[in-house]
């Protein structure tokens, strides 16, 4: 396990205790306008991180997978507590209704959904993340995964309404001026890290990065709020409840700045969108690449290996077609076909070749094809398919393969070698051929599959 991985892990067990802290610490405060909103939003953000540390202890990769997706219910409801906390802090309550609750959770619950049910329509990614193993723990790979339509709806919602808390942050500081500018700017900052790193992954802004930044990410912005949190006791401090019904009306001089903070909102929110477009474009582009370059090196790896496959085979031949001594017997033999202690050598030859180099069946042949002794014994004659090859080898005098043919006896598929089997005491005078018959289903079928 290398130093990066223990350190990316300790960073998402400090973001784990950190946020769960925070939840219980703001639990615990006066239930002022957008406190329990906030102790929610920092329970999901440290339940996020507890399944990534669960997603990457998992003992397989199925199991690293089920965690990690089990994420979205949090990164789903985190966007949406977070723009409720910031309209509570602001003190914007009255937007707070019933039907904003239910129309912005619509989305969220509709991710569940698509989510888990991915299998049956691919709305929700087309190919899931990737995962490698650091010594005990699963590290996962967001470059592989080919988002759907329903990721990038999820996505953008999110992000907006993300966006959306932050102006409303920065609009309350900005009315404010002074009295409340640090803890809110610590807020905004704290809300514009954990955007930032969410863009990351879910545009795959950086395709050779080693680690998902989101959690790392959201430890940070805990961070940040945790200052807000101790310096400026925001928790016990909300402008939304401080400020009388007076600040919100119209003759509110911090109210001309509304307009510009919409316009930036906006303008953020067409950057994201157009930064999401191209990025996506460009991931989709570098996926098909990366694929293609994948299944060329697999091609390769295929070819060389049945090349290298291929070659033994004829190895196999030539050992025995330049083999003086097996000649020699085959001389004898031919010489003295009733010699029994002849026969009884051949056939061991025969044998031996059949039981250690995968060959089904082996053959001694005449020039004209016939079978003079075989393993196992009692074969039927030679294929015809596998004769029509012999006078081309008898005249080159190689070793040869007889390419993928139908077998007549049981209308399957075989390949053959033929061997040329030259007499010791004449150069170049061919006295007897050896097939060695070959079964692809054996190995050479698996292979290719």
């Amino acid at each position: 396990m290398t130093w990066q991985t223990i350190l990316y892990f300790a960073s998402i067990l400090l973001t784990c205790g950190l946020t769960g802290f925070l939840a219980w610490y703001a639990w615990r405060q006066p239930a002022l306008p957008g406190v329990r909103t906030y102790a929610m939003l920092a329970l999901c953000e440290g339940l996020m991180a507890m399944t990534d540390i669960l997603s990457m202890v998992s003992g397989t990769q199925a199991q690293a997978l089920l965690w990690f997706n089990l994420r979205f219910i949090f990164t789903a409801l985190i966007p949406v507590l977070w723009l409720a906390f910031a309209l509570a802090y602001g003190g914007y309550l009255k937007w707070l209704s019933k039907k904003l609750w239910a129309g912005s959770l619509l989305i969220p619950v509709i991710t569940q959904v698509m989510l888990w049910s991915n299998s049956l329509h691919g709305l929700w990614v087309k190919h899931e993340v990737g995962f490698h193993q650091n010594g005990s723990l699963w590290v996962a790979d967001t470059s592989l995964r080919v988002p759907g339509v329903w990721f990038m709806v999820h996505s953008f919602y999110s992000l907006i309404l993300l966006l959306a808390g932050i102006v409303v942050i920065l609009i309350t500081a900005w009315r404010m001026q002074r009295q409340h500018l640090g803890q809110a700017l610590l807020l905004a900052g704290g809300a514009l890290v954990a955007l930032g790193t969410a863009l990351v992954p879910v545009f795959n802004l950086l395709p050779h990065a080693e680690f998902n930044p989101i959690i790392p990410g959201i430890g940070v912005s805990a961070v940040l709020y945790a200052l807000a949190i101790f310096r400026f006791h925001f928790l016990k401090k909300m402008p939304g409840a401080e400020e009388d019904a007076s600040v919100h009306q119209p003759e509110d001089p911090g109210k001309r700045s509304l307009a510009f903070f919409i316009f930036i909102f906006f303008l953020f929110a067409f950057a994201i969108a157009a930064i999401g477009y191209v990025s996506y474009q460009n991931y989709k582009s570098q996926f098909r690449l990366q694929m293609e370059n994948q299944l060329t090196a697999i091609a390769d790896l295929k070819v060389n290996g049945l090349q290298a496959w291929r070659n033994e085979r004829l190895e196999d031949g030539a050992f025995l077609s330049n083999n003086a001594t097996f000649a020699a017997l085959v001389k004898s033999y031919f010489e003295n076909p009733q010699d029994v202690q002849l026969q009884a050598e051949i056939q061991t030859w025969l044998e031996n070749y059949q039981v250690y180099s995968q060959y089904d069946r082996v053959r001694l042949l005449d020039a004209q094809g016939d079978t003079s002794l075989s393993f196992p014994i009692g074969l039927p004659p030679l294929s015809p398919a596998v004769i029509q090859f012999i006078p081309a080898v008898l005249q080159s005098g190689k070793v040869t393969l007889a390419d993928f043919y139908r077998d007549e006896a049981d209308q399957r598929v075989y390949l053959t070698i033929l061997v040329p089997i030259f007499d010791p005491a004449a150069e170049g005078r061919i006295i007897a051929l050896v097939s060695l018959r070959i079964d692809p289903t054996f190995y050479l079928y698996p292979y290719i599959d």
